[in-house]
């Protein structure tokens, strides 16, 4: 679902979750404000997440480090905070590659840290 670029305001509807089939969503560039919601975590074909350039809030949804599919998730230049969370996927194949939801994420301009900065 591409609805990138559209002008789009408020909160990301917690009903996308429902869309069993979506593979990808694209939401970068509107006016999307308040937190990701942890629904979006449990889509089990979703392979790419842009949240781009909107004015999200809160911390990455722990839900999202274990989506099944999730191979690209870009949440730069939003005011997300707290810790990056790490995954638990249990169909990782590739070895050289940290389950770790920061190995997908463009992040920048974000007061996101990763949980070894915490000890």
């Amino acid at each position: 679902m591409q609805l990138c670029h559209n002008e789009l305001n408020g909160s990301i509807p917690t009903e996308l979750g429902k869309l069993k089939r979506l593979s990808v969503l694209a939401l970068q560039y509107n006016h999307l404000s308040g937190a990701i919601p942890a629904s979006l975590g449990e889509l089990e074909t979703l392979e790419r997440l842009d949240l781009s350039f909107n004015t999200l809030l809160g911390p990455i949804p722990v839900t999202l480090a274990n989506a099944p599919k999730l191979e690209t998730l870009d949440i730069r230049n939003n005011s997300l905070s707290g810790s990056v969370p790490t995954g638990n996927k249990s169909n990782n194949t590739n070895t050289d590659t940290p389950d770790m939801i920061l190995t997908l994420t463009r992040r920048q301009n974000n007061n996101l840290r990763n949980r070894s900065d915490e000890m």
